[in-house]
């Protein structure tokens, strides 16, 4: 791949790619697309940030009463949101540190040990407290999933068929 200029520049370059990949095939089956890019450093591309938006309304107006608490739903969206961009982020901390791990291993150096596990407790208390947060973000995620497989499936169908022809 080639290099952004810019922050967010290489994940834009990305989502147009892909929106001009997948979304013919989305608008044949009548599927909405939204495809998720994310650079290194953690710029997400604006589609990224929509599904993200979409999935936490849709969440906040089919959650029961009891979780919304005092909240709105355009709040509880809000919170949904925040939280999902947290658990991103996380996520990519997570990897880079397993990437750090990983090389100084392979290049025998013995890395500064005690930063990597530092970043690493922290990680496992953000992980902990997520999971103490509900199911909410998960069940949705579940079924963001499922659409995506039904998409790919439908997607590897097509392009079998135009194989054979």
């Amino acid at each position: 791949g080639q290099a952004a200029r810019v922050t967010g520049d290489g994940a834009l370059r990305c989502e147009k790619q892909k929106f001009m990949r997948y979304l013919p095939l989305a608008t044949d089956k009548g599927f909405e697309m939204y495809p998720c890019a994310m650079e290194t450093g953690g710029h997400l591309a604006p589609a990224f940030h929509g599904l993200l938006h979409r999935l936490a309304t849709h969440a906040a107006n089919n959650v029961d009463t009891i979780r919304l608490g005092r909240d709105t739903p355009k709040a509880y969206a809000g919170r949904l949101y925040t939280r999902w961009l947290g658990e991103i982020s996380m996520n990519r901390v997570r990897t880079i540190m397993n990437r750090i791990r990983g090389a100084t291993e392979v290049a025998g150096v013995v890395a500064d040990v005690a930063a990597v596990d530092s970043v690493a407790a922290a990680v496992a208390e953000v992980d902990s407290a997520t999971e103490a947060a509900g199911s909410v973000a998960d069940s949705v995620a579940d079924s963001a999933v499922a659409v995506m497989e039904v998409v790919v499936d439908s997607a590897e169908e097509d392009s079998a068929a135009a194989r054979t022809m």
